[in-house]
C-alpha cells in the first residue's frame, strides 16, 4: 500500500502530499487513500488547517503560484 507521505516540504513531519489533500477535497481518492488521509488528519493540525484552506478555494492555481 502506498503511503501518503510528502517527500519534499513536510518530509520531516510525515505530512500528506498536496495531491492527496486535493484529491480528498475533491472526493477523488480510493477508499484506501481516503482512509489513510482521514487517519492522518485525526492527529495533524497542520494538515487539517491546510485542508480547511483548500476547501475555500477551487482549483490549484492559487496554491501553484
Amino acid at each position: 500500500m502506498n503511503t501518503p507521505i510528502n517527500k519534499s516540504i513536510f518530509n520531516e513531519t510525515g505530512c500528506i502530499r498536496k495531491e492527496l489533500l486535493l484529491g480528498y477535497r475533491d472526493n477523488n481518492l480510493s477508499a484506501d487513500e481516503k482512509h489513510e488521509v482521514e487517519e492522518h488528519l485525526v492527529d495533524c493540525d497542520l494538515c487539517t488547517d491546510a485542508l480547511e484552506g483548500l476547501a475555500m478555494i477551487s482549483g490549484t492555481a492559487a496554491i501553484d503560484s
